[in-house]
């Protein structure tokens, strides 16, 4: 998904744009990388969270 994320990138966006928006990409995949588990292991650690999956 990452790689057609970065394909799309550059059909659509000019070549002068295409390093900000690849940045900015790269940048949300790396912080939702981190924050991602961290939530995940909130929500399976506290108590009276498992009533949401039931």
């Amino acid at each position: 998904m990452i790689v057609l994320t970065f394909a799309l990138v550059g059909d659509i966006v000019a070549p002068t744009e295409r390093g900000r928006y690849q940045g900015m990409f790269g940048s949300v995949y790396g912080v939702a990388s981190i924050i991602g588990p961290l939530l995940g292991g909130v929500f399976t650690d506290r108590p009276g969270l498992d009533r949401l999956v039931r």
